[in-house]
């Protein structure tokens, strides 16, 4: 199997979110808006655990690799950003709730990979995210908010 059909393996045997997202997401047989709206629900789910595994980096990760789909004009790069914007948009004040800095953290991360470029494998030279100008724009509007260092 080619490295960029890869997925992560847990120690069950079982097929990790973010990397099967990344492993989809890249297929030309899986349109990338689906990728994209099933990354930024992952991103919203309420739970109360923090992520484990660096399960934020790889999310990023795996959005990024959608987000340099050829197919994925600007709108798309950035509209799902409006529904995590919302979704930030009810936060109690004081400490942020585990879903939420889980969201920060990945959209920090995808804000990095934005400016640096995301590889398709370890050795592999990064990628240039063809919106990455604007992403990170609205990147940092939507964080702004809700990053005390912002």
């Amino acid at each position: 199997m080619p490295d960029r059909h890869r997925v992560a393996v847990t120690a069950d045997g079982d097929l990790a979110g973010a990397d099967l997202l990344g492993s989809f997401g890249t297929h030309a047989a899986v349109r990338p808006a689906d990728m994209i709206s099933v990354a930024a629900e992952r991103l919203l789910a309420r739970n109360d655990y923090v992520f484990a595994q660096q399960e934020d980096d790889r999310l990023a990760q795996a959005m990024a690799l959608v987000l340099t789909r050829p197919e994925v004009d600007e709108r798309q790069a950035l509209a799902w950003l409006d529904t995590v914007e919302n979704g930030f948009g009810g936060l109690p004040s004081g400490p942020l709730p585990a879903y939420a800095a889980n969201c920060l953290r990945t959209l920090r991360t995808l804000y990095l990979l934005a400016d640096l470029g995301v590889r398709r494998s370890r050795d592999a030279a990064p990628v240039v995210l063809p919106h990455h100008d604007a992403l990170k724009r609205r990147l940092a509007e939507v964080m702004a908010p809700v990053f005390e260092h912002a």
